[in-house]
Formats: C-alpha cells, sequence, structure tokens
C-alpha cells in the first residue's frame, strides 16, 4: 500500500484552528495529484506527524510540496494566545 509521512513543524508564533495546506504531489515538474491536509489545533513551535495513505497508486511521485492555504488576514483562524 502507499504511503506518505513526514513531520510538520509550526515554525510561526502563531497557533491555528485549524491548519490548513494542499500536498501537491510531483513527478518531475509535473503535478500528479493534490491532497489536502488538515491539522486540528495546530499550535505554535508544534511538530505534528503526518501519515498518509493514498488510495491511488503513487509509483512515478519523486517529490511533494506542501503548501499552506490558510488566510493569514483572516484573525478567525488563529486560536487565542494563551497565558500558560
Amino acid at each position: 500500500p502507499s504511503r506518505i509521512t513526514f513531520d510538520i513543524k509550526n515554525d510561526t508564533a502563531y497557533s491555528y484552528y485549524e491548519a490548513r495546506f494542499a500536498l501537491v504531489l510531483l513527478s518531475g515538474n509535473s503535478i500528479e495529484g493534490v491532497i489536502p491536509v488538515s491539522i486540528k489545533d495546530f499550535r505554535s513551535a508544534q511538530t505534528f506527524p503526518v501519515d498518509i495513505r493514498p488510495v491511488f497508486d503513487i509509483v512515478g511521485i519523486d517529490d511533494i510540496e506542501l503548501i499552506p492555504v490558510m488566510d493569514i488576514f483572516d484573525q478567525t483562524e488563529f486560536l487565542p494566545v494563551s497565558s500558560d
């Protein structure tokens, strides 16, 4: 079975209710697929393990690109700053 695993770190000063990304699957310079990825309650400085098992074959995929799709101008995207 196909499997894509990696860790993603929130290397920003902001925490998100739901961090949303587009995982772009590449073969050479061609886009072969896009998989939506979301992480709920993604805190600043948090590292999150991602484990995706697509239902399609990923043979020939030689690179991936993770593109954030959050709206950084929308304040409702951000979790409040905690006082801990």
